[in-house]
């Protein structure tokens, strides 16, 4: 059932066999805040049939503000006021906590109904503290009878012991009396620590909401299925990921600590992003690193295609920071994507293909390497460039020589240009302001094929 409004047919309504007032006003804020509470209150008793059977309960409210006589006449002065009445007659005030497991316990006594046994979740194992964590994983409340706010606390631990019961055991433990607390050097209340068969697991720093409870546990329970259930992969020779788009991988030795301390993030990183293959490779005994020139363990390094793009000298190692770096430093372009025109334009994109292309026809050819501030531009010179000089019998071209460094060391270009290649060869190099007009101008006047 839902929560009656009685502004309107007050004494109708308050003639009915048991029925629990909230006299409130629409300014009250506290009002609001236990509404959620009291319209579960309404549904608990609709729900349960057996008590139907018994006495119907109703839960009703009265606007103060818009039926001032109703709450005169029961000497209401004070915002959220809760009374019980049966049969018209008042038979209780209630002056506990806005909470629904309160409110409804304390509605049953008084009506002499049978108190409905709500699922206890939250547990206290203040007298069975190591039995009960013995196994599994316990979120443990360590708090005191003074402490204020560890009571204001335990809503919150309640509700996130109802949402994990099928993961984790949320309890507390009452530090007033047990020597627990003492043994554990629990100093301040609250203290949430999370346990793990028996053994300590990570103390809870965060806000003390049961949202965050919950995701700090479901956190803490996936990270350890990942940990227990995959594996990094380990690469001998870089010509194991020469075919994937984007790998990460961990150059370190058995033998280095912080090595092994970050392969937690990096399977993490792998469940999270599974188009990126990440890997480590053994430094020890191998060239490779040396030739790398690899000093330090462990060093994370992005390849795309086999071809180095970045070495990572990040502060925070964590999945999320290597995630994010990733992304910043990977090309959106996929090997399939090589000699397609660019949406919009008649651009091609080479790479392996790079021969081939070059002796077909004239080709004005843009290389890039590192982004710099201006790159967009002079792409859209080239995008340009590719209408201008579509009837002129004459391709336009980019190479990546981040992703293709042997074509373009094989070419000896080693800085962004640009080249006009004719029968495969190069012909000129254009060393000029980058303008489509000043462009195509060279390109007639240096061009044995290009006619202008």
């Amino acid at each position: 059932q839902e929560v009656i409004d009685a502004t309107d047919d007050f004494d109708s309504i308050l003639n009915k066999p048991a029925v629990f007032f909230k006299f409130f006003a629409p300014w009250c804020s506290h009002c609001h805040d236990m509404q959620p509470a009291y319209e579960k209150l309404a549904d608990s008793f609709g729900e349960d049939i057996e008590l139907m059977d018994e006495l119907a309960v109703t839960i009703a409210s009265v606007d103060c503000v818009r039926n001032p006589q109703a709450c005169q006449r029961f000497g209401i002065s004070a915002y959220p006021t809760m009374v019980l009445f049966r049969n018209g007659n008042k038979l209780g005030q209630y002056t506990g906590d806005r909470e629904f497991d309160d409110m409804n316990q304390w509605l049953r006594r008084s009506l002499n109904l049978k108190v409905k046994e709500e699922p206890q979740f939250l547990l206290d194992i203040t007298s069975s503290f190591h039995e009960s964590i013995r196994e599994g994983y316990t979120f443990v409340l360590f708090s005191a009878t003074w402490c204020g706010y560890c009571q204001q606390v335990i809503p919150h631990m309640k509700k996130a012991a109802a949402q994990l019961s099928e993961k984790a055991k949320v309890a507390f433990i009452n530090c007033d009396q047990t020597q627990i607390c003492q043994q554990l050097q629990v100093r301040a209340f609250p203290t949430l620590v999370l346990f793990r068969n028996g053994q300590q697991k990570q103390h809870y720093q965060q806000t003390h909401s049961y949202n965050q409870f919950i995701s700090f546990v479901q956190q803490i329970i996936d990270k350890d299925f990942i940990l227990e259930t995959q594996s990094l992969q380990t690469i001998k020779s870089l010509k194991e990921i020469d075919k994937d788009e984007v790998a990460f991988v961990k150059f370190g030795t058995k033998w280095c600590q912080p090595c092994n301390e970050i392969t937690p993030e990096l399977l993490i990183l792998q469940s999270e992003n599974p188009t990126y293959k990440i890997a480590e490779f053994d430094c020890e005994g191998s060239q490779v690193c040396a030739k790398m020139q690899i000093q330090q363990y462990p060093t994370f390094v992005l390849f795309q295609f086999g071809v180095q793009k970045a070495v990572f000298q990040g502060f925070h190692r964590n999945s999320q920071a290597f995630k994010q770096w990733i992304k910043a430093n990977t090309e959106v372009k996929t090997a399939k994507q090589e000699n397609l025109p660019i949406k919009g334009s008649r651009v091609h994109e080479l790479g392996k293909n790079f021969v081939d292309f070059t002796q077909k026809q004239p080709t004005l050819i843009l290389f890039q390497f590192a982004e710099q501030r201006n790159s967009q531009l002079i792409r859209n010179v080239f995008n340009e460039l590719s209408v201008m000089l579509e009837d002129d019998n004459v391709a336009v071209a980019t190479i990546d020589c981040r992703l293709h460094q042997k074509v373009c060391q094989g070419e000896q270009v080693h800085q962004m240009s640009v080249w006009l290649y004719e029968q495969g060869g190069k012909k000129a190099s254009y060393g000029e302001q980058i303008n489509a007009n000043n462009i195509k101008m060279w390109l007639y006047v240096n061009s044995d094929e290009v006619m202008g």
